[in-house]
């Protein structure tokens, strides 16, 4: 109760110092980094539009803060420092060039940017969201983009395989649920770019709920046994115990 009574009085102060015209501030930390509850400046050429939460937003904001706490608090201080992770910003109505978004990753200022509001009736999809979009700040320091087109994952798929057109061209909701629409893939989301394939599995991989529908899918799937191998792999060279809890 502390914690949740701090984090409203913080949010208020950001608030009114931001009526008085002066450098916006954190309204706190999560896992270490610090969270803000509005834009920070991200590219002028992404055309990037987001709000504040208001007084009103408060309890859902709240429970959407519990989310990103509890997720991020799976991450130990060896992934959070190799994403180079500066802020996360808690915002509403996000929007890429016009397209709403439940998150964007800012891998140019290394921010985190997340809508509370959007797919807020279903709060495994908001987690699964987080690590998602954490995963291409990560793929941006691991291998100099956020979108790398992984040569040697792309050999993990079946020869007559093509990916899409990438993620923005498919934001239907039916292509979220794990589906296994085919060999070597968890949703249809996943089909649409190399680098989402690879972001999908590693949300999925830490989500207790959808880590055992992938490896149940993968105990008939040798394409996506591969994948979850490769992945666990990344981690474990980045902190040995992710591998180990992750395979769980």
């Amino acid at each position: 109760m502390k914690a949740r009574a701090l984090f409203a009085a913080l949010a208020w102060v950001w608030f009114a110092i931001a009526i008085a015209g002066a450098p916006p501030t954190p309204v706190g930390q999560i896992n270490g980094v610090p969270v803000f509850l509005h834009g920070l400046n991200p590219p002028a050429s992404w055309k990037v539009r987001c709000d504040a939460p208001v007084r009103e937003d408060n309890k859902q904001l709240d429970l959407y803060r519990k989310i990103l706490a509890a997720e991020l608090g799976k991450y130990p201080m060896p992934l959070l420092q190799k994403s180079k992770l500066k802020a996360i910003a808690i915002v509403k109505n996000l929007s890429v060039a016009g397209q709403r978004r439940s998150a964007m990753p800012d891998y140019e200022n290394e921010v985190l940017y997340l809508d509370f509001i959007r797919g807020g009736h279903a709060p495994v999809y908001q987690a699964h969201t987080i690590h998602h979009e954490f995963f291409h700040l990560l793929e941006q320091e691991l291998n100099g983009s956020a979108y790398f087109k992984d040569p040697e994952w792309a050999k993990l798929n079946p020869k007559d395989f093509k990916y899409g057109n990438g993620g923005k061209q498919q934001r239907e909701s039916d292509n979220f649920g794990l589906v296994h629409p085919r060999l070597g893939f968890i949703n249809r989301y996943s089909m649409s770019g190399l680098e989402e394939d690879k972001a999908e599995i590693y949300a999925a991989l830490f989500i207790p709920s959808e880590r055992k529908k992938i490896n149940a899918m993968a105990s008939k799937d040798s394409y996506l046994t591969a994948k979850i191998s490769i992945m666990l792999g990344i981690l474990q060279g980045i902190d040995p115990t992710l591998s180990r809890y992750l395979a769980q």
